[in-house]
């Protein structure tokens, strides 16, 4: 190659489309004179603030003592002053070497050049040159989530790309009523990170999404419950009035209020007694199903419910139960004043039937007449 100094040698792999599947560099040296010297510096690329280990050595292949030998290490990134890292004196045995490590601190984002000098009687023996990079990841993330769900579980996808040329370290949480998880990724350079979450909700639900390290932003995402459902006994209300006694027919109206086509199982409920339904309506959006339900009852005061889960909706009414004709009377007598009694008579209609007629009243004296 005619010049001494650090070389690289860098090998890349493409497929038939010229894609760039993989590559990979080595480095070597070209040497002249019997003074040696190399340098590294522990990675390739660094982080802003990354500590950064350089080493070293320079040997003396010559037969005799190398004394005061100067060694000299300095960095520069574009055009600024070039920063001082290393300068040591020492005398290396034939055949000897003197190994050297410093660390420094990377700085702002760029490409750093090393150079690396020894010199005897201030004649300068060998220069080698090195370069690293200050990179910061370039990260980004979609959260994918469905906008309304029924009852069915359903994912939730978190991509992280990073498309910088370093390591990218994120704190990742999420966060809902019920549910939460956090985690620390590291995405290497052009990579990306998915993470995968089974859910299953029955109300609309919030989740809450949170990037920190380098990725920093939070935002939240709800998803919706699409299921709705209302149930409603005759004309609405808690109160069905009273039925004659033997087949009572109850009326109920079940409607989807949700924002899908649903299947309903209603569980119907009387009390007291261990009467119990189940029935199934399948109504569009926005549809309703009116039905009747029969039982055959005695005189009572009875309650039905009405129960339907997933989607949640409830519904209760009272009624009562009597016979057709029943009638209760109360007598009470008054105070006797100027010779008159008065006679207070209370009907009560405790039966279905509306009642109708006379009440005859009659006085037997003392002696049955």
């Amino acid at each position: 190659m005619g010049q001494a100094g650090k070389f690289y040698l860098k090998g890349v792999l493409t497929n038939t489309l010229g894609q760039v599947i993989g590559i990979s560099s080595y480095p070597f040296y070209i040497i002249e004179g019997n003074t040696v010297l190399t340098l590294a510096s522990d990675k390739k690329i660094y982080k802003p603030g990354e500590t950064i280990t350089i080493t070293g050595r320079v040997e003396n292949r010559a037969p005799i003592v190398a004394e005061n030998l100067t060694l000299t290490l300095n960095s520069s990134q574009g055009g600024q002053t070039p920063q001082l890292l290393l300068t040591e004196t020492v005398n290396i045995p034939a055949g000897g070497a003197y190994p050297f490590m410093i660390t420094t601190t990377a700085g702002e984002e760029g490409m750093v050049t090393l150079s690396g000098v020894v010199r005897q009687n201030n004649q300068i023996l060998v220069t080698i040159g090195d370069q690293y990079e200050v990179a910061l990841p370039y990260v980004s993330a979609y959260v994918n989530v469905p906008d309304r769900v029924g009852n069915e579980p359903f994912t939730i996808e978190v991509e992280i790309w990073n498309d910088g040329n370093v390591d990218a370290i994120v704190r990742f949480g999420v966060q809902s009523p019920d549910f939460g998880d956090s985690q620390t990724i590291t995405v290497p350079p052009g990579e990306t990170r998915l993470i995968q979450y089974q859910q299953q909700i029955h109300q609309a639900t919030a989740y809450t999404f949170t990037f920190l390290g380098d990725l920093d932003q939070s935002f939240t995402r709800t998803v919706s419950y699409g299921l709705g459902a209302s149930i409603q006994f005759g004309v609405g209300g808690s109160e069905l009035g009273i039925f004659s006694e033997g087949s009572v027919a109850v009326s109920v109206t079940i409607t989807n209020t949700g924002q899908s086509t649903e299947t309903l199982e209603v569980t119907y409920q009387l009390n007291p007694g261990a009467t119990q339904q189940s029935k199934t309506y399948s109504l569009p959006v926005g549809g309703s199903a009116t039905d009747t339900l029969y039982f055959d009852l005695a005189e009572g005061d009875y309650q039905i419910t009405a129960t339907s889960q997933r989607p949640d909706a409830t519904a209760q009414a009272n009624f009562s139960v009597r016979k057709e004709n029943q009638v209760e009377m109360a007598v009470t007598l008054g105070t006797q004043t100027d010779g008159l009694i008065p006679v207070n008579v209370n009907l009560t209609n405790l039966g279905f039937n509306e009642i109708s007629g006379s009440v005859n009243v009659s006085v037997i004296g003392g002696s049955g007449q």
